[in-house]
């Protein structure tokens, strides 16, 4: 296939992707992508394709392809092509939760950019926030995503934007600031609905599904179903089994605050299914999570054990440290209330220590930042403290308490 000819397959594969019409695309491109002899042109269709299978939340598929991309990216020997290409291995590592390699890929990404006006630059740190938040370096991931943000503002780019404040939100819900959570996911919200269809279906459902956990976590269940439902339909028009998952362990979690267990476990069984079908192992330990607490309150607790045993390896596995210390805790509680005091202390020392490698503690109070539901304050230096200590006098005037910095103004975001 000569070029001119790749490039009106090229343009008609975006034009069917604009226009909904995914999967004709994704043929379309792969139909080109046999034929095609000219090695850039190769590369932007593995590009299309990566970005195609990420959307689906076919992140396995996407990561074969962003390989390819790398093997293309090294042949012709072009900083810009391997900088793009270490973005795509670094995005599929991150979606799969290998956070180790995305951040490695992330950094190789860096690396090959051109200057830290380069487009590619906003887009990596949102990758390296998400990567850090995977492992719970909080710090870190706020510093990364404040970064995204005033990138995202600076150029103008709204997608990227309108990313950063979803996982903004995601932090915040880690460290159950909720009100904060839900104030970044209405701000999402709110670039899309000024927006309307030009934005791409996944990203709306993607935000629909962000309004609804905090208001769940807020109480405002009736809100939170609304958000679901809406991200549900979006998922099955998308055939996009992440959010498809993500959206019944929502409806399970609302149920179980209602205390309606048997509409509640069901529910996430089918999203267990659907995420280890996925490889969404994040999906899956949000799941766990949930089955175990149905479970305590069904008082089988024998099983609720089991269930948190499965959710703690697989924090384990991740690197996923807040998740673990979260597991730890309860195991501490269920062997507690079995009778197994000894069993208890270990999953409780285990706790403590992991609390310790979080550093979760208010420099102010000395209390444990994200034992409840409270108001958090960033300080420029990524630090937080509570925002009822960050507002007392001797705060104001000696800043930072980690640092020794006289950082009184918080960060961007």
């Amino acid at each position: 296939m000569g070029q001119r000819a790749a490039k009106q397959q090229i343009q008609k594969g975006l034009k069917l992707y604009n226009n909904t019409q995914q999967e004709q695309a994704v043929r379309k491109w792969k139909g080109a992508l046999s034929k095609v002899g000219d090695k850039r042109l190769k590369f932007v269709l593995l590009g299309h394709l990566a970005w195609a299978y990420g959307d689906w939340g076919d992140h396995r598929e996407m990561l074969g392809y962003a390989i390819q991309q790398i093997d293309i990216a090294n042949e012709v020997d072009e900083p810009e092509l391997r900088a793009e290409a270490y973005l795509n291995l670094a995005r599929a590592n991150e979606k799969l939760c290998e956070y180790h390699k995305a951040m490695s890929y992330a950094r190789h990404s860096m690396n090959n950019t051109a200057s830290q006006e380069d487009p590619l630059v906003g887009p990596i740190h949102l990758c390296l926030g998400n990567a850090n938040h995977g492992f719970g370096h909080f710090q870190q991931a706020l510093d990364n995503l404040d970064k995204a943000l005033k990138m995202a503002v600076k150029t103008g780019d709204r997608g990227l934007e309108c990313n950063t404040y979803g996982d903004l939100a995601e932090v915040y819900m880690s460290l159950k600031d909720y009100d904060k959570a839900l104030r970044y996911s209405v701000k999402a919200s709110e670039l899309v609905r000024c927006r309307g269809q030009e934005w791409s279906q996944k990203l709306r459902a993607v935000v629909q599904l962000n309004l609804a956990t905090p208001y769940r976590k807020l109480g405002k269940m009736d809100l939170a179903m609304d958000y679901c439902e809406e991200a549900m339909k979006m998922a099955l028009q998308l055939s996009d089994r992440t959010i498809q998952a993500r959206c019944l362990c929502i409806f399970a979690d609302i149920h179980r605050k209602r205390g309606d267990c048997e509409r509640a476990y069901p529910r996430y069984e089918s999203s267990l299914s659907i995420a280890v079908e996925v490889a969404d192992r994040l999906g899956q330990l949000q799941v766990l999570s949930g089955m175990a607490k149905t479970l305590v309150m069904m008082r089988q607790f024998d099983k609720a054990v089991d269930v948190n045993k499965q959710a703690l390896e697989l924090a384990t596995a991740m690197g996923n440290k807040m998740c673990m210390l979260r597991s730890h805790w309860l195991m501490h509680q269920l062997h507690r209330a079995l009778g197994n005091p000894k069993a208890s202390q270990d999953h409780a020392s285990k706790f403590d220590r992991y609390l310790r490698d979080l550093a979760l503690y208010c420099g102010v109070c000395h209390e444990v930042i994200g034992s409840r539901h409270d108001s958090l304050h960033v300080m420029s230096c990524c630090h937080i403290y509570h925002t009822r200590c960050s507002e007392t006098s001797t705060f104001k005037a000696r800043g930072c308490p980690n640092c020794k910095k006289m950082l009184t103004v918080p960060i961007f975001v």
